[in-house]
């Protein structure tokens, strides 16, 4: 599951992680049955992106990103059972003196429910029990040695 910094990365060149994300993407759809859809993306993940892609009007970006989408990715809805875990992660880490920023939490939520990873450069990003946070440097390294 890809937290909006990670699918960035994936489309912007200039990015910390893009060429790693491109290799990642590489091997994943050389290897994947045309159709299979590669990565999925949380809806919230997916409008962190937009957004910041329309307020600068990068219209070029805009088309890359549906593009991939289409290609590659299944949108995460966040529902009822990803808002009631990601409310039960926050208040468990505000409890300790640390909580979460409010996206990442809600992204976690959904990877907690669709048992899936998140990839993200964000080295802050929070973490359940079950999910492994990782860099798409982690990832390229898993894919290259297995």
């Amino acid at each position: 599951m890809l937290d909006a910094e990670a699918l960035s990365a994936l489309l912007d060149e200039r990015k910390e992680g893009h060429v790693d994300a491109r290799a990642v993407l590489g091997i994943l759809a050389a290897n994947a049955p045309d159709g299979t859809s590669l990565f999925m993306v949380p809806s919230i993940a997916l409008y962190e992106v937009r957004r910041g892609l329309l307020k600068v009007a990068a219209k070029r970006r805009l088309r890359d990103l549906d593009r991939f989408i289409r290609g590659y990715a299944d949108i995460v809805d966040f529902d009822e059972v990803a808002a009631n875990v990601s409310a039960e992660v926050w208040a468990s880490r505000a409890r300790s003196g640390k909580p979460p920023g409010e996206r990442d939490v809600l992204i976690l939520g959904c990877a907690v429910v669709e048992g899936a990873d998140v990839v993200t450069r964000d080295a802050g990003f929070p973490s359940a029990e079950g999910v492994a946070v990782r860099t798409w440097k982690e990832v390229a390294a898993l894919l290259k040695a297995g």
